[in-house]
């Protein structure tokens, strides 16, 4: 259990007062302890004089002397024999033994033994010396004017004159001063230390849950606790400073790195802009230049007819090209694929007879195979067969660069979540840094005139009509490895 700081302050003032009463009580009862003491020796020194005074030179005791000593009214009660004290075998007292009650036995309570006290005289008579006897008395020798032990005197004074008699008297106002000085002390606490505490501890809280402009009032009081509050206002003013100027840097630099970005998006593009054109010219210079010349030569009238032919078909084979180009780049164009379900492994296989003949002249082995069950979606047979065309020939371009034959994987997958077609190669495969980049438009890793650079963005084009996503794979010396993930529903949802 977790106390609050008033309830262990309080505990703490209430503790305090304890205590300081508790030693001041243990200081007076042994104050009281050793009065006491002082007053049992002198009433055993007066009874004593007083007894002797009543003894005989013979021995013999005036009984009524006794009696009526004036003394006896200081005690609680008393016990008087003679020294022939006797006892039978089971402790009783015997005939010749004589006792006297001065104050009588009639007060005594049905409990009190008697027996004790004769035994506890008989000690002292023996010792010839005082000692503590039973029920709190004192069993004291008596010695007459001879100095001859004549008897013994048991005799208890009152209790009022005790330490819990003083205790019984002090303990109300004990208990009155501890719980008025305890509340007095608690309130001028809290007044001064733990009000301000408490308003220091939840202005803190506050604080520290963002409330900047938290602020809290200066007690009146000079001390350490203002000083603190004081400083506790300059601190959250402090804070919500820094924390001011601090939301303005980050929107500052927010506001830069959005800048920054927009920028180099911007520079990007104006990059695949350039990379574009730069294609696009290539694309269509090269089969310009060609039909440029064969128009001039076309103009001479002593041309043959047999070269004017071939330079017709130069001319046709240009156009050929430039439209071939022109395709391509409308086949990047957004799209949406045909609607008729179809099993890919069919545009797969079609694929793959396409490029069978070149592969076989490069010893390049080319497989299909199909796992998981029959793998249909609904799209374009054609486009997905375009799509695995290309791939197979960037696979047989990158293997007849590495002039070793190799091995070209053609996988048709149904899965779970949908069906999948896998491209694959142990060709010498792509460096990481270039892997990010072969599926630009216009970038390509074969040499001059032998690559377009649009093969792997048509793939990513007919692939995104279809609602399927595209994975590259590869590795300097593993090969190249396409994954054409296709999702188990219509393309068009």
């Amino acid at each position: 259990m977790r106390f609050s700081l008033r309830q262990r302050v309080f505990i703490t003032v209430l503790a305090v007062n304890l205590l300081i009463f508790g030693a001041v009580f243990a200081y007076v009862t042994g104050r009281v302890a050793d009065d006491r003491a002082r007053s049992v020796d002198q009433a055993g020194e007066v009874l004593n004089a007083a007894l002797s005074s009543s003894i005989g030179p013979d021995g013999r005791a005036r009984i009524g002397e006794i009696l009526e000593l004036g003394y006896w009214r200081l005690f609680e009660d008393a016990v008087v024999v003679r020294a022939n004290l006797d006892f039978g075998p089971r402790g009783e007292l015997g005939d010749r033994a004589v006792v006297v009650f001065p104050l009588g036995s009639v007060h005594r309570s049905a409990t009190f033994e008697v027996a004790g006290i004769y035994r506890s005289l008989a000690d002292a008579i023996s010792a010839g010396s005082a000692l503590d006897g039973p029920h709190g008395g004192v069993s004291l020798p008596i010695v007459d004017r001879l100095g001859r032990v004549w008897g013994g005197c048991w005799y208890q004074l009152p209790e009022r004159n005790g330490a819990r008699e003083l205790l019984f008297v002090l303990l109300p106002w004990f208990g009155a001063t501890t719980l008025l000085l305890s509340l007095g002390s608690f309130a001028v606490l809290r007044r001064s230390v733990l009000d301000p505490l408490e308003r220091l501890a939840e202005g803190s809280q506050r604080l520290a849950a963002g409330e900047f402009q938290v602020r809290l009032d200066v007690p009146r009081d000079t001390g350490e606790i203002t000083d603190l509050v004081q400083n506790f206002n300059t601190m959250a003013a402090e804070v919500r400073g820094y924390h001011e100027n601090l939301e303005e840097e980050v929107a500052r630099a927010t506001a830069q790195a959005r800048d920054a970005e927009a920028a180099v998006l911007r520079e990007r593009r104006l990059a695949a802009m350039g990379e574009l054109a730069a294609g696009i010219a290539h694309e269509i210079n090269n089969p310009l230049g060609g039909m440029l010349n064969a128009v001039e030569v076309l103009r001479r009238d002593d041309i043959q007819p047999a070269k004017r032919d071939r330079y017709h078909d130069l001319l046709q084979g240009g156009l050929e090209r430039i439209r071939e180009t022109v395709s391509k780049l409308l086949r990047l164009t957004p799209r949406v694929a045909d609607d008729t379900p179809f099993e890919l492994v069919e545009p797969s296989r079609n694929a793959i007879a396409l490029v069978a003949h070149r592969a076989a002249g490069l010893d390049v082995g080319l497989e299909l195979r199909e796992t998981g069950g029959t793998a249909r979606i609904i799209g374009s047979s054609s486009e997905v067969g375009q799509a695995v065309l290309n791939l197979l020939v960037n696979a047989l371009d990158a293997l007849e660069a590495a002039g070793a034959g190799g091995h070209v994987l053609v996988e048709v997958r149904r899965e779970a979540a949908g069906c999948v077609i896998v491209v694959a190669d142990d060709g010498p495969g792509v460096p990481a840094e270039e892997l990010e980049r072969v599926a630009d438009l216009f970038y390509t890793t074969k040499d001059v005139g032998k690559g377009t650079g649009l093969g792997l963005a048509l793939v990513h084009n007919i692939a995104r009509a279809h609602g399927a996503s595209v994975h590259l794979s590869s590795a300097p010396g593993e090969g190249f490895r396409v994954e054409l993930h296709f999702p188990d529903r219509d393309p068009r949802a």
